[in-house]
């Protein structure tokens, strides 16, 4: 009996991916059966044998400290990228400020160091675990207040006391200036569905993806609206002698590599869907999974009959099958 039940699952996966004039797969029966050995190796190992295949838990196929390492780099090239842009505009808009170049790419050299330390630190810290479905504004928790006003006010007391010109007046002003469209980007909340109804993953990673995207953008909206802020406060208090023009290019440049890298952080607190991004990334490179991972489970499920949908999550559709493949090397 077991030796029968061997060869019919050892057979399964290439007769469904058979070629076909009719449904030609996109992947070739040894490619499909060296992703669902892993898989099957991946609930085995890393969740407990469960049969529920969902792409929210495919990071946990790396150690943590892999997907970290990638989220910083990510994080630091982003920031470092926007910052250069700034940084450049900067110096040739100032006209005293061109032979400053070598100061200027130290500085952007540090910001995005500080800002890839700053994002792998959220992403080791970060305790979601499920994907968002869409995105309300919330005055429950601290994180408004946390990561907008206090900041802001830290930031405009900062700028006030040692500037006699300043003054702790412009600082309490300027800093409120500052925190106030951060606190309203800190109240942003994540809402996860419901994953026991029949919803397809596919639409669950797009909304998921749909929230980082907005969080990101929101973050730097944030940013050029704090700059933007500030500018017109020492316009009319007449601390800065710059047109309205240039300060609205300095807002909008300083204010996107301020904000991004915010809305990049915050975003990794409020979905899956980063996280799911450098696993993907690196166990495509690797060979363990196809690049269009979504697109091959649900070829797997409404095509080649492999898998069976559970809500909002794939499984095995014979669990036997799953435990053959996981006694098979990966």
């Amino acid at each position: 009996r077991q030796d029968i039940d061997t060869h019919l699952f050892t057979a399964f996966i290439p007769a469904a991916y058979r070629p076909h004039p009719d449904q030609p797969a996109p992947w070739s029966a040894q490619q499909a059966q060296h992703t669902f050995t892993f898989l099957a190796h991946h609930l085995q190992r890393h969740l407990n044998g469960t049969p529920n295949l969902a792409w929210w838990q495919l990071p946990r196929a790396l150690p943590k400290r892999r997907r970290v390492l990638m989220i910083g780099l990510i994080a630091g090239l982003m920031s470092g990228l926007s910052a250069c842009i700034a940084a450049l505009g900067f110096v040739f808009l100032e006209p005293g400020l061109k032979g400053e170049i070598a100061i200027a790419v130290l500085a952007v050299l540090t910001y995005g160091f500080t800002c890839a330390v700053a994002a792998a630190l959220v992403g080791w810290l970060s305790r979601t675990e499920q994907p968002s479905s869409q995105i309300r504004w919330s005055w429950r928790g601290r994180s408004w207040l946390t990561f907008g006003l206090v900041p802001g006010l830290v930031f405009g007391a900062a700028l006030g006391l040692p500037n006699s010109d300043y003054g702790l007046k412009y600082g309490v002003v300027a800093g409120l200036s500052a925190g106030l469209p951060f606190a309203l980007l800190g109240g942003l909340r994540s809402v996860h569905p419901d994953l026991a109804k029949a919803v397809r993953p596919g639409a669950i990673l797009a909304h998921d993806r749909h929230t980082y995207s907005v969080i990101t953008v929101t973050g730097g909206l944030a940013g050029v609206l704090a700059l933007v802020l500030l500018q017109a406060l020492e316009l009319s208090w007449g601390f800065t002698s710059e047109g309205v023009a240039v300060s609205l290019v300095l807002s909008l440049s300083f204010g996107l590599a301020l904000g991004l890298p915010i809305g990049f952080m915050l975003g990794l607190a409020r979905s899956m869907w980063m996280e799911y991004l450098v696993t993907r990334i690196r166990l495509a490179a690797r060979g363990r999974v196809p690049w269009r991972f979504i697109s091959f489970l649900a070829d797997a499920h409404e095509r080649r009959g492999v898998l069976r949908q559970a809500g909002a999550v794939y499984q095995f559709r014979h669990l036997d099958l799953q435990r053959h493949l996981a006694q098979r090397q990966p």
